[in-house]
């Protein structure tokens, strides 16, 4: 009796920490799932699913799924700017511009230090961009070539790598107007 008491409060317990999720397979099929939440780095590598049928988990990564939610947030797999490999990165802003995180941890002496690695897309051009904070000033600036005004506020140092977000926004708010013409001088202001 001890053991089936221990065993069936272990199994409530793990099925306590599941939350429900929705998952997107390569062949395109959605299936919701129970997941276990995890931190977003090794979310980044993939989810762990729980099956009722042989109370184990089973872990999913960018080689079976494209694409996975919950709660509030959405992941997709996406390649890093740097390597060959998918990862899953959650997605912070969505619109004409959208805004992903990647986040992942790396070894800083007897640490493990988390970064988090800011990329752009955008829907119309498939363009996609890993936003560096040492070219952000010339590499945003040509991304968003098409928003003259953007482009110029980027190089003339209106916004910094600190300002990703905003200049995200910015141009969704832009597109969403109809892509008005107008030249921006730093005399404007905000």
């Amino acid at each position: 009796i001890l053991v089936t008491l221990v065993l069936t409060t272990s199994i409530l317990q793990a099925q306590k920490e599941l939350v429900n999720a929705t998952t997107v397979t390569l062949q395109g099929e959605t299936i919701t799932v129970k997941i276990k939440p995890a931190s977003d780095d090794k979310l980044a590598k993939g989810i762990s699913v729980y099956n009722d049928t042989t109370e184990e988990y089973k872990k999913y990564t960018t080689k079976e799924i494209s694409y996975f939610k919950y709660e509030n947030d959405e992941y997709f797999a996406k390649t890093e700017s740097n390597e060959s490999k998918k990862v899953f990165m959650k997605r912070e802003i969505d619109g004409p511009v959208t805004l992903f995180t990647h986040t992942y941890k790396v070894d800083k002496g007897n640490d493990k230090v988390e970064v988090v690695d800011y990329y752009v897309e955008k829907k119309e051009t498939g363009k996609f961009k890993l936003m560096n904070k040492k070219t952000f000033k010339t590499e945003m600036a040509d991304f968003y070539s098409d928003y003259e005004v953007l482009s110029e506020k980027i190089k003339g140092s209106y916004y910094s790598y600190d300002e990703k977000e905003a200049t995200v926004e910015e141009y969704n708010d832009w597109v969403a107007q109809g892509k008005p013409g107008k030249t921006w001088t730093k005399e404007d202001g905000n």
